[in-house]
């Protein structure tokens, strides 16, 4: 059923082709190739942050005050094993849903650039699980449940997938933003980040134009109930990525005593609230814009 409230975009099918042939250019004109480019150090030093303070899970908390400088150094090398962790197991998933999509009906006109797209995030796998096993002797073991959406129609679960990926990736460059442009971190750091940032760009821009796209298809296409069940899902998807970011084993690694209730208390601190705010902020406003949210 047509959402009268929200009046469907005419454009987005043109803007979507005219974004992907733009991105497919660029892809092949700046192809990197961190297998080469990339320096790894023999190793890095445990007297420096691994992680920028800010971006850390116990900014701004009760707990994360108690915390001892020396436990403080110790953290950030496993939130930063922990979050590059999270990033391989985030593009495995996201991979295995273009790859699903990437010669299926409704895809013909961005295939080919969903191959440079799983290319590009294959390599951010590898230098990713690269550097955790180099600096931490291990890439941390996800062992949640993934999210999974409910059975919709088909329009609704393609623009749900989209949708899913791009959160992710939104979320995940907001830290690579900020640790690319931080002196004070290792340089190979600050270099896989400002890589990831430099091709995340390409797929955040395909992101939001296959996503405004597959959301008119689906208003389209879809009961109102199926559209609002694809906003609530949004809200629920948005806050466990955000409860991902917790790991127990990382506090755990740093010594913390109880580990899974200092999780906890870090997790329901309110001076954690400002950060989550701060880390959706750009794909909750996109999801406003296009009537998603």
């Amino acid at each position: 059923m047509l959402d009268t409230a929200n009046p469907v975009r005419t454009d987005t099918h043109a803007q979507r082709k005219a974004t992907v042939d733009r991105l497919t250019a660029l892809s092949i004109r700046n192809k990197t190739n961190p297998f080469l480019d990339i320096a790894w150090p023999e190793s890095l030093p445990e007297d420096v942050m691994w992680m920028p303070h800010e971006l850390m899970t116990v900014h701004g908390t009760q707990a994360g005050a108690t915390l001892t400088p020396e436990q403080l150094l110790r953290l950030s090398k496993w939130e930063s094993i922990w979050f590059y962790s999270f990033n391989v197991h985030g593009e495995r998933h996201l991979l295995r849903d273009v790859l699903n999509c990437m010669h299926s009906p409704g895809y013909e006109d961005v295939s080919d650039y969903m191959h440079h797209f799983v290319c590009e995030e294959n390599n951010h796998s590898w230098f990713f699980s690269n550097f955790c096993t180099r600096y931490g002797g291990k890439v941390y073991v996800d062992k949640r449940s993934q999210f999974q959406a409910q059975p919709l129609k088909p329009a609704a679960n393609a623009f749900l997938i989209f949708a899913r990926i791009l959160i992710l990736e939104e979320m995940l460059d907001y830290y690579n933003v900020i640790i690319a442009a931080d002196e004070a971190v290792p340089a190979v750091i600050r270099e896989l980040n400002a890589l990831h940032h430099y091709e995340e760009a390409r797929h955040m821009a395909f992101g939001r134009a296959i996503v405004a796209d597959l959301f008119d298809k689906a208003r389209k296409n879809c009961a109102d109930e199926d559209i609002d069940a694809c906003r609530a899902y949004l809200d629920r998807y948005i806050g466990w990525c955000l409860d991902s970011l917790y790991y127990p084993a990382m506090y755990r690694d740093a010594g913390i005593a109880d580990a899974y209730q200092f999780r906890n208390a870090v997790m329901a601190d309110p001076g954690r609230q400002s950060h989550h705010e701060a880390m959706t902020a750009k794909v909750r406003k996109f999801f406003a814009k296009i009537g998603a949210a």
